[in-house]
């Protein structure tokens, strides 16, 4: 099995056509969900998948050291080896192409094709995002394909920033994700049967899908996509992957 064949049964093929290929360059998606439930794994599997696509990404990670950051790209390459059948130390052709090659990836902080960009919550602004990219360009030849913006308060930041972060997206044609704490009990709904936190700006997101706990599984949901998901899209809850 080779890069190709990984990428071709990844969980975000099956999300991709259930969004009927809605995200892209301009775009902004939102993974929804409850506190534990799975929002920065699942975001750290849309990154790496981009990047076995040969695809730069920059994640965005809001009061998280670069550290913890790293170990989520660490444990998610594992179970990835793991879920393919194959182990870091298998011998043979097939270990050391796939198992290596992830790997190498992690223990470089996945180097040329991923950069990890650190902010506290009172200092994060879409305008700095703009000139830390803006950095990385000029002096790291880096332009970025993705953004994943991981803990963003949707409770606290108003419209506006989303409106910027549209704005960013279409200007420097990217696809920015996010992750959204949502609740069990949603304070409100609106008619288009989108949850509290995200119900007032759900018009700015081209793609929002929903996180749920369902024992033995969790449902991935698509809530707003230029297509459907009938009965969502089960993954193991241990390792956010397709349930086998």
């Amino acid at each position: 099995m080779n890069l190709s064949e990984i990428t071709e049964k990844s969980p975000m093929r099956v999300l991709e056509k259930s969004i009927n290929m809605g995200m892209g360059p301009g775009s902004l998606g939102v993974i929804m969900a409850r506190a534990g439930v799975g929002k920065t794994a699942c975001l750290v599997h849309i990154a790496i998948d981009r990047i076995l696509l040969g695809k730069q990404v920059a994640h965005v990670s809001i009061d998280e050291s670069s550290d913890r950051v790293r170990a989520w790209y660490q444990e998610t390459a594992r179970n990835l080896a793991n879920y393919y059948g194959v182990s870091e130390s298998q011998g043979g052709q097939e270990g050391p192409g796939i198992a290596g090659t992830l790997k190498s990836l992690v223990k470089s902080n996945i180097e040329g094709n991923s950069v990890i960009l650190n902010y506290t919550k009172s200092t994060f602004s879409i305008e700095r995002l703009k000139q830390s990219l803006k950095t990385l360009e000029e002096q790291l030849n880096f332009k970025p394909s993705m953004l994943v913006i991981d803990d963003v308060d949707f409770e606290t930041v108003d419209r506006s920033f989303f409106e910027e972060a549209k704005q960013l997206a279409e200007d420097a044609s990217l696809e920015i994700w996010f992750s959204a704490r949502c609740f069990h009990e949603p304070k409100r709904m609106n008619e288009r049967g989108i949850p509290y936190p995200c119900d007032k700006i759900d018009d700015l997101f081209d793609v929002i899908v929903m996180l749920k706990p369902n024992p033995p599984i969790i449902t991935l949901q698509v809530l707003k996509g230029n297509g459907h998901s009938e009965g969502g899209i089960h993954l193991d809850p241990k390792t956010m992957l397709l349930k086998k």
